[in-house]
């Protein structure tokens, strides 16, 4: 549940970030330039508004986007969440294919007529006494 609420988090904030680095210009332009050049960047935020409400806006989002990651990070170091539902599919199938390999060498390795070993302790189970 904290997982899934801090991974929505993160995923807004990267592009929330991303967004506020992009709007911002080099030298000059701005984010006045950017919405057509009619003022309406000065209207929106004022003259010196606009740089002041995107520098405090990136720096909030970065300081977010770091602590979101190193909490995902954290969350995943204590091992309390599988890491990857595919890793575990593909586990899973070589742990079955390795089962099949043992069962065809164990079918194959009797002869017919004779029993296979008993299962967990490495014998084959003794012949009964013939009457």
């Amino acid at each position: 549940m904290v997982l899934t609420i801090l991974l929505i988090v993160h995923v807004i904030t990267c592009v929330l970030l991303m967004a506020a680095i992009l709007i911002q210009a080099g030298k000059g332009g701005g984010l006045s330039g950017s919405l057509g050049g009619f003022g309406i960047g000065q209207n929106l935020f004022g003259s010196a508004g606009t740089v002041t409400f995107l520098i405090k806006a990136t720096t909030i989002l970065a300081v977010l986007f770091f602590l979101t990651t190193m909490s995902i990070g954290y969350i995943y170091s204590k091992g309390k969440v599988k890491t990857s539902y595919t890793g575990n599919l593909i586990q899973d199938g070589l742990i079955r294919e390795q089962k099949e390999v043992e069962k065809q060498k164990e079918s194959s390795s009797t002869p017919t007529g004779q029993s296979p070993a008993v299962k967990g302790t490495g014998t084959k189970p003794e012949k009964e006494p013939t009457k």
